[in-house]
This record gives structure tokens, sequence and C-alpha cells, in this order.
């Protein structure tokens, strides 16, 4: 929950590190939870456009795909959606 609420100040660079800490935190706890995959890859496409940094999107993506096993443990989450976050992480690696 802590990491959703920090990855909310999308403009904060300091949020989305202390975000992403808490979702590699849970994913330890519970490495089959979609949320901790895809919110965790979300934060790191975050991070990586406000640092202009590839590295960071070839995580996300890396996270992306640990969550697409996932995918449909959550009735609200439109595969679109997700489909959709993951190739705007992609789009923005091949900037």
């Amino acid at each position: 929950q802590q990491g959703r609420i920090l990855s909310g100040c999308r403009d904060n660079p300091r949020c989305l590190f202390l975000a992403s800490q808490a979702f590699e935190k849970a994913l330890q706890q519970d490495p089959s939870s979609f949320h901790g995959w895809y919110c965790q890859a979300q934060v790191l496409t975050d991070i990586g456009l406000f640092e202009n940094e590839s590295s960071y999107f070839i995580e996300a993506s890396n996270h992306f795909e640990n969550a697409l096993p996932f995918l449909d443990s959550d009735p609200n989450i439109k595969k679109e959606d997700f489909y959709r976050k993951w190739g705007y992480c992609l789009a923005s690696y091949g900037r």
C-alpha cells in the first residue's frame, strides 16, 4: 500500500524511488503478486522517463513480463491497459 501511495507522486523522484523500494520488498514477500510486478514496472518506467536512463525501461519490461502470468488474477485490470503500458515502456526505451 505504501508503494501505491508513493507512486502517485509521479513528478517526485524521491517518492518514485521509495515506491520502488516498497514494491521490491513486497515482491520478496510475495513473488506471485500481480500488483507488485505491475506497479513496480510502472514506477520503473516513470523513473526511466524522469532520469532519462534506458536501464530502467529494460528492468520495467522485465517486471511487466513477470506480471504477465498473473494478469488474469485481477479482473479489474483490463488486458489492453496492461499491454498499452508495457508498450509505452518499450517505446520509451526506443527513444
